[in-house]
Order: structure tokens, then C-alpha cells, then sequence
């Protein structure tokens, strides 16, 4: 599986800068205390990439889609972040969570990926259960649910979250 991963890594290096659209998050690693607040935010460069997604990976855990947006103005939180969590996209280009009270539970890597494919209208059920979801992040190059291999469509960035509990008196 890691040799898998590993050709999907060198591959998205050689042909993704053939497509020329590059997802960004600024920072690789944010340190919050518990109780405190914090953004998380994603942009990429090709406007034709409508679609931008967020997932959280916890250790052991495997990746669980957060929230699907399909354009603009269109942000769709899952049911299980809808209380902690908020998310705004005012353009196609951008798009940021923010985290309302951080908790020792938050810590974990979050993804931000932007697609040209509109696997977001697929039910629920496979965004909360990719193919790849409990062995490994998600390949570089997407996943074409249709059955057709790996899709070019798809790329990602990532950012490590870690929320400090309180110190006790």
C-alpha cells in the first residue's frame, strides 16, 4: 500500500504541474490552548475548481469528511461539526473553517482539497467512507468513484491542528 501511495506522490509531482492548479493552506501547523478559537484557511488558483472539500484525520482513525462546498456561497458542514465548527467561501478561489472553542479532541491533520469533478453530489455515505478512509491519507490525485481508477481532478493541502489542554491548579 505504501508503494501505492508513494507513485501516486511522484505522480502528482510530474503531472500536477501540468494542470496547473495549486491548493495552499499558510499554515502547516497551528498550537492553540483549550478554549480558544482558530482558522483554518484554504485557497487554490484555477477558478474551473468549483468544488472544495475539508477532512480531519485523527490519529488511528482515517479521514472524515468535514464539510463539501460546491461553489461559492455554498458551504455544507457536516452534521458532526455543526456545532464547534463554522465555514465561509465568498469566492470560488478560497475557503475557511473556523473552530468556535478548541478542545483536546480537535487536535488532528486537516485537508483541504479542491476538485473539477462533482463528487460532492454523491450521497453522503461515500465522503464519510472513501475507499482509502482507514489505511491511508487520501491519494494526491483523487478517486473517481465510478470505478475508473484515479482521476486527475483532485489536489490537497494539509495542516496539523493541536489544541493544548488546560493546565489544572
Amino acid at each position: 500500500m505504501g508503494g501505492l501511495l508513494t507513485v501516486l506522490l511522484l505522480m502528482n509531482l510530474l503531472i500536477g504541474p501540468l494542470y496547473g492548479v495549486k491548493v495552499t493552506q499558510d499554515k502547516k501547523l497551528l498550537i492553540i490552548g483549550s478554549g480558544e478559537d482558530a482558522e483554518l484557511s484554504c485557497r487554490h488558483d484555477d477558478s474551473s475548481y468549483y468544488n472544495m472539500y475539508w477532512y480531519q484525520e485523527k490519529p488511528g482513525l482515517g479521514l472524515k469528511l468535514m464539510l463539501f462546498s460546491l461553489n461559492a456561497g455554498s458551504e455544507t458542514l457536516e452534521s458532526d461539526y455543526r456545532a464547534d465548527w463554522e465555514a465561509e467561501r465568498k469566492v470560488v478561489l478560497n475557503s475557511t473553517l473556523r473552530l468556535k472553542k478548541g478542545n483536546v479532541g480537535d487536535s488532528a491533520t486537516y485537508f483541504c482539497a479542491a476538485s473539477i469533478h462533482g463528487n460532492a453530489r454523491l450521497p453522503a455515505p461515500w465522503h464519510q467512507t472513501p475507499p482509502w478512509h482507514q489505511t491511508q491519507r487520501p491519494p494526491a490525485l483523487g478517486w473517481d468513484p465510478h470505478g475508473n481508477g484515479l482521476s486527475y481532478g483532485e489536489r490537497l493541502a494539509q495542516l496539523g491542528l493541536v489544541t493544548l489542554g488546560g493546565g489544572g491548579s
